[in-house]
């Protein structure tokens, strides 16, 4: 089957990851607007799921940022399915939740590939709750940290990595 046999928005998803990898390499990230608004932390997190790990029945991920109550998010995930990043609570099956306790400094670095979800709950800077096989599994649905040289830079650190183009005038 060619590429114009497929659904027009299944057309797009080598450009939206290939826009997502140059936005990571170029765009100038702000920790603070992930401390503003936590929901940006969970948009980051969706896209550090390692998919060949994923659980086979669908589970909820409920993140409880210490910002305000209220402010609560969850990521879908499940085998064969693109994690989802939901607003208001899906409604699965109460054994199917894991729940994550953290603020948003103690889940940016999670989310950037800076720390690891092992490190942060021997720090105990990030708390998660619900059946103890997903709660030990959680962590392996995500990709591993990045090796130091590979890490997403501050803004402060950010900028070209190979030589500028040099522009005809």
């Amino acid at each position: 089957m060619g590429s114009w046999d497929r659904a027009p928005s299944e057309r797009l998803v080598p450009t939206l990851h290939s826009l997502w990898q140059w936005a990571e390499q170029w765009v100038p990230e702000d920790p603070a607007l992930a401390r503003r608004d936590p929901s940006v932390i969970v948009f980051w997190l969706q896209h550090r799921v390692d998919r060949t790990a994923l659980p086979s029945r669908q589970v909820a991920i409920q993140f409880g940022v210490h910002l305000d109550t209220s402010d609560r998010e969850w990521l879908l995930l499940a085998s064969g399915a693109e994690p989802e990043v939901c607003q208001q609570d899906p409604g699965i099956d109460e054994d199917r939740y894991v729940f994550v306790e953290a603020d948003a400094d103690a889940l940016y670095p999670i989310s950037r590939g800076e720390h690891s979800w092992n490190q942060a709950l021997a720090a105990g800077s990030v708390q998660l709750f619900g059946a103890p096989e997903l709660v030990s599994a959680l962590p392996r649905w995500f990709l591993p940290t990045r090796p130091a040289d590979q890490a997403v830079r501050p803004s402060h650190q950010r900028g070209p990595r190979m030589a500028d183009p040099v522009l005809a005038g």
